[in-house]
């Protein structure tokens, strides 16, 4: 139960800061959204290996 709810609470956390950057993105020029959107799935593809590494435990 305590491990669903840190899974939920990481899942969160990630979406929350995909949403703010995002919020960013819409005011940015063309060559810093691209920039933006890289750091973005980095930021995804890197969260989602340390949940996964995570529940594999």
């Amino acid at each position: 139960m305590l491990l669903k709810y840190i899974f939920i609470s990481l899942y969160f956390f990630c979406v929350g800061k995909i949403k703010r950057n995002l919020d960013i993105y819409k005011r940015d020029s063309l060559k810093k959204k691209i920039k933006r959107i890289s750091y973005v799935i980095k930021k995804i593809y890197k969260n989602q290996k340390n949940i996964f590494l995570f529940l594999n435990i």
